[in-house]
């Protein structure tokens, strides 16, 4: 995630924002919304946010490791 939010474009927030997404007070995040509903984040710092139809993933960047882990534990449910 911080590859791709390194390589894209960012707002005067250093954000990288697709889709239908209102922020305020956010900082260094990726945010994508993949669906026809709006997503807002509010006061967050490093996050990134992936809304999908099916899924939404809500995380520090730091934790991009750990997004494996997850995705195991989706598939048992």
């Amino acid at each position: 995630w911080k590859t791709i939010h390194d390589r894209s474009e960012h707002d005067d927030d250093d954000n990288v924002i697709t889709g239908d997404v209102v922020t305020h007070n956010v900082k260094g995040s990726l945010i994508r919304n993949d669906t026809g509903r709006k997503v807002a984040v509010v006061g967050l710092e490093d996050i990134v946010v992936i809304e999908t139809d099916g899924e939404t993933l809500i995380m520090s960047k730091e934790s991009a490791q750990d997004v494996k882990k997850i995705v195991e534990k989706l598939k048992d449910l």
